[in-house]
């Protein structure tokens, strides 16, 4: 199931549980002091959430279906 950037690293442990405590500002790009509104300051370049991702999954279909519209 497709989730957030966040929620999918959080998930495989490579950051912190975002809602607990003060992991978050713990992230790459949380820079700033309490009670800022972070969406106003600019993105560090050198961040990982820079840029856009893409949530990409592969299966394979079963040939029965190979013919049908799905």
């Amino acid at each position: 199931m497709p989730s957030t950037v966040i929620g999918a690293l959080a998930s495989q442990k490579v950051y912190p549980d975002p809602y607990f405590g003060m992991n978050l500002r713990s992230f790459p790009g949380m820079m700033g002091d309490i009670g800022d509104n972070l969406t106003d300051l600019p993105m560090p370049p050198d961040s990982p959430f820079a840029v856009s991702w893409w949530y990409r999954t592969e299966f394979t279909l079963p040939p029965a279906v190979g013919n049908e519209r799905l």
